[in-house]
């Protein structure tokens, strides 16, 4: 099996404006082909996916990324997609992708278990358990267990997308009349509402239970969602036609989409307030169109986008408090904040809290260092 090392381009930059941070975006090479695509990373910066080489062979081959070194999983002319990794390193997702349907599978320490002859494992909790499908329904697995059917809403369909550590599940339900979200949890899936859009479907669940997901009309219309698991709350669009949520953090950090008919943007969204991912990045930085999927307790987000021309994942790494750029927080970064103290109209990098600035430098600002500090 060929792999090859990709000279990885490492743009760090402090943002002006309204953006206020310390950013770190790195390229990742593939195991195989043209493509490594990101889906998941855990909280040591560990990450799963798959690498991908196109026509004539089209190889999807499970990748973990360690340390920024790609890691296949599997032989590669073996279809088979990584699709989650808790901070053990344990993995899960599919094998077989293409070959009828497909198996679950768990790699622990590079040994590899199939779960069940039919399915696909979409999430892992830290105690090793999964969820995913078996087949056409919600299922969960313990680790080296069989399935445990999830169920429906009233429905013939159902597609778990997220575990947290309490074994908490969500995910959506269907029938020919509607989608719904869901939460599993102690044997009991219970419905989450719609907000009068008709269709809903949970993306992700933190440990403290906190769900973030997207609604959507009969027109197509979606809007990203919070449900604090008593009531359920549309975040709005933020002046885009379109939003939703794919992925939250332990910190409330959520990443989402909003997009126009001309085009789609990656967000971060926190405490009610969007940052579109391309305003982290300084005008030189040669990517474009970021496309993110997951993002850990960290503030690392993965994903895809273009790089000098080409599409590669990426790991990008937000560094909170670090006002002079160096992406270590410290002692300089603590005398910026007390030498820029008071109103900070116009390019002031010691505005760093909260994310996309208050145009005031004051005891938030100090806080955000010190809490930060050694990072």
């Amino acid at each position: 099996m060929k792999t090859f090392t990709f000279v990885a381009f490492v743009v760090t930059a402090t943002l002006f404006g309204h953006a206020h941070a310390s950013v770190s975006i790195v390229p990742l090479s593939p195991a195989i082909g043209n493509l490594g695509l990101p889906w998941a990373i855990n909280n040591h910066g560990q990450i799963a996916g798959m690498s991908y080489s196109g026509h004539p062979n089209n190889f999807r081959v499970a990748t973990t990324w360690v340390n920024g070194d790609a890691i296949p999983l599997f032989d590669s002319s073996l279809q088979s997609n990584a699709l989650a990794i808790n901070d053990s390193g344990q993995i899960t997702g599919q094998f077989g992708v293409v070959l009828g349907g497909g198996s679950a599978f768990i790699a622990t320490d590079g040994v590899i278990t199939l779960l069940e002859p039919w399915g696909s494992g979409h999430a892992i909790n830290q105690s090793g358990v999964v969820a995913g499908n078996s087949g056409d329904i919600a299922s969960m697995w313990q680790p080296n267990g069989r399935p445990m059917l999830l169920g429906t809403l009233s429905g013939k369909y159902s597609y778990a997308s997220c575990i947290n550590d309490d074994g908490e599940i969500v995910g959506h339900s269907s029938n020919p009349m509607r989608i719904e979200a869901f939460r599993w949890s102690d044997g009991v899936m219970k419905p989450l509402g719609t907000l009068g859009y008709g269709h809903s479907e949970a993306n992700s669940i933190n440990n403290a239970g906190i769900i973030v997901g997207k609604l959507q009309n009969d027109s197509g219309h979606t809007e990203g969602f919070i449900h604090d698991g008593f009531a359920m709350q549309g975040i709005g669009t933020f002046g885009y036609q379109s939003s939703t949520l794919w992925a939250i953090n332990n910190n409330n950090q959520a990443i989402g989409t909003v997009w126009n008919p001309g085009g789609m943007r990656s967000m971060l969204y926190q405490n009610g307030q969007v940052t579109l991912l391309a305003d982290l990045l300084p005008e030189n930085s040669g990517w474009s169109n970021l496309d993110a999927f997951d993002i850990n307790d960290c503030f690392q987000i993965v994903g895809y986008g273009v790089f000098q021309g080409s599409v590669y994942g990426f790991v990008m790494t937000i560094h909170e408090g670090d006002v002079d750029g160096d992406t270590l927080v410290n002692a300089d970064d603590l005398l910026a904040v007390i030498n820029a103290w008071g109103p900070c109209l116009d390019s002031c990098t010691a505005d760093v809290w909260p994310l996309g600035g208050n145009s005031v430098v004051n005891v938030d600002d100090l806080l955000e260092v010190i809490n930060h500090w050694g990072d």
